[in-house]
């Protein structure tokens, strides 16, 4: 007896035991549960602050608007900075030539479509209840393709759209080409178009055999170049109307604030637009700090005090102290006046406000445009070109060779003297050792605080490194 009872007994123990250890596993397997929802809640969350984030640039920039203009918008033919009716060749191979203060171009084939197969991409949109911004960036997939794609000594992509240019590489030539990952350190391994998503848009409101494509950009922006370009390697196979409807720049003057758009009709081929809104604008924009040293090369309608000792002159030094306008050390930025039109004359605080508000515009505008880098045509220019034109309801031609041409697109006289070629540009904007040419200490902090950070990052470009500069950097 005494031994049932003790058998019986183990048993007992033996299912409590049992029992004890599933509620033990239920609760562990409940945890797990609990601790996987909690941490997908965390990520949507996550995940939606970003893009309340990203959203809020929109609304922040409408908020800081400070573009200033004291002027009357004409709507008379006055002429514009730069003449709208030059000759661009039509098929055939592509003779357009670089638009940037250092541009003559050489004819250039750019190697993308070997690339595509490794890639992928990945669309970023920010959104506002007026507009909408998006960034598309191809992704490289490939763990560490350098060496395949570039050569031994990572130059051979970019040596290759020299040698497609006609360019003879010479040994000093060859010793100042920048690695394809200098070029990435500086704008990243893709493209970054802003308003892809407003393509859609513009191809379902505007009708196709009605519609247009146009450049854009404040001076010195490559907006020759890309008009060239779109001329000759793209095409809209269902527009019916007269033309190519491919033009040299957007009805409303292409260096001219958005605010002229529906306000101002500019000289020659434009003028034959009847419906502004029928324009796809495609601006380009470059790297503030490249920008601000491409305009004291080539000011056009700027007007500021600078010389060739103290330039980009943001805050003043010695070189500026007691010049124009009562210039002083310690009186604040160096202003700039603009004379869009003769009668349109806006005021800026500085160069740096002046690439906030002209892109600050276009980036919240309500309509359909795209915003393109010019780095992007330099060193990306198929996959630039196609998206161009695909967005504005064309495609790209057969014949198109995707070729730049080597001579300047703006010309060798007047304001576009001592414009340089292909290698110059790709020396220039491929290496960052010119980058800041001509700021001081006091000039790359007045810039870190003024240029919007927000948009800095939009467009991939970076703030430099501050160091300790005491004297004009050269």
């Amino acid at each position: 007896m005494n031994t049932m009872s003790k058998q019986q007994s183990k048993r007992t123990n033996n299912q409590s035991r049992d029992r004890g250890s599933t509620r033990l596993y239920k609760l562990f397997f409940l945890i797990l549960f609990f601790a996987s929802a909690f941490n997908v809640v965390f990520h949507i969350k996550h995940l939606e602050n970003e893009e309340i984030s990203s959203a809020s640039l929109v609304k922040d920039l409408k908020d800081i608007r400070v573009f200033k203009s004291e002027a009357i918008v004409d709507v008379t033919n006055e002429n514009e900075n730069d003449n709208d009716n030059v000759a661009v060749p039509t098929g055939g191979t592509t003779t357009t030539a670089l638009d940037s203060d250092s541009s003559k171009s050489a004819t250039t084939t750019h190697a993308t479509k070997s690339e595509s197969s490794q890639q992928k991409t990945t669309t970023t949109t920010t959104s506002s209840s007026s507009s909408s911004t998006t960034t598309t960036t191809k992704v490289d997939n490939s763990k560490d393709n350098t060496k395949s794609e570039d050569g031994e000594d990572g130059k051979e992509r970019v040596r290759n759209i020299l040698k497609a240019s006609g360019e003879e590489i010479t040994p000093e030539i060859e010793s100042k080409i920048p690695t394809w990952t200098e070029v990435k350190s500086l704008y990243g391994s893709s493209t970054k178009i802003i308003g892809l998503d407003t393509c859609d848009q513009f191809q379902s409101i505007i009708p196709v055999e009605d519609a247009y494509i146009g450049p854009a950009g404040i001076f010195n922006t490559g907006t020759n170049l890309l008009s060239g370009l779109l001329q000759s390697n793209c095409e809209v196979p269902k527009r019916t109307k007269k033309g190519s409807g491919l033009l040299w720049q957007v009805p409303w003057g292409k260096h001219n604030p958005v605010s002229f758009r529906l306000n101002h009709k500019a000289t020659g081929q434009s003028r034959q637009v009847e419906h502004q809104d029928h324009v796809l604008p495609v601006v380009t924009i470059k790297d503030p700090y490249h920008w601000m040293g491409s305009m004291c090369r080539h000011s056009y309608a700027a007007n500021w005090y600078h010389d060739k000792e103290h330039c980009p002159n943001l805050i003043p030094n010695k070189y500026d102290d007691g010049k124009r306008g009562g210039i002083k050390i310690g009186g604040g930025p160096i202003a700039v006046n603009i004379r869009f039109q003769p009668k349109n004359v806006s005021h800026y605080e500085s160069l740096a406000a002046i690439w906030n508000d002209w892109y600050g515009d276009y980036l919240i505008a309500d309509f359909p445009r795209l915003i393109v880098r010019f780095e992007d045509i330099l060193f990306h220019l198929e996959e630039t070109l196609t998206a161009i034109c695909e967005c504005g309801g064309g495609r790209i031609r057969k014949d198109a060779s995707m070729h730049i041409k080597s001579e300047s697109a703006k010309g060798s006289n007047g304001p576009h003297t001592g414009a340089s070629g292909l290698y110059s540009a790709i020396k220039r904007y491929g290496h960052t050792d010119q980058r800041l040419d001509g700021m001081t200490q006091e000039d790359l902090e007045y810039a870190q605080e003024t240029l919007n950070k927000d948009m800095m990052e939009l467009f991939g470009y970076s703030f430099p490194e501050i160091k300790n500069v005491t004297e004009v950097a050269r």
